[in-house]
């Protein structure tokens, strides 16, 4: 995904308001009449789509955005990265797919 396909910080709080305010709609549908509370044959038990779900998704934007926002805290301002001059061997690095090779022996007569 590049940075333009991503949604802006913007957007996520009007998602969260649409989703508070589709909670309120909910909870004032299954005081105000009773078939709300009830089940359908084809959608099950109404007061968790109503009501439920929103509550979900609301509580997973909420948690998305919490962790985005402890996870930009926590990212380097900036790296630097260190110069290697000629007289100086470069470290290899051990990546997670990497691995250490050993040292062969010779064989014992």
């Amino acid at each position: 995904m590049t940075r333009s396909e991503l949604p802006s910080r913007s957007a996520v709080p009007a998602i969260e308001q649409i989703l508070a305010g589709l909670m309120a709609v909910a909870v004032v549908a299954m005081l105000s009449l009773p078939a709300a509370r009830g089940t359908s044959a084809a959608l099950g038990w109404l007061p968790l789509w109503l009501l439920g779900l929103p509550a979900m998704a609301l509580a997973t934007s909420v948690l998305l955005r919490l962790s985005r926002g402890r996870a930009d805290a926590t990212l380097p301002i900036r790296a630097h990265r260190r110069r290697v001059s000629a007289l100086q061997a470069p470290v290899p690095r051990r990546g997670a797919g990497s691995t250490v090779r050993q040292a062969r022996r010779p064989k014992a007569a």
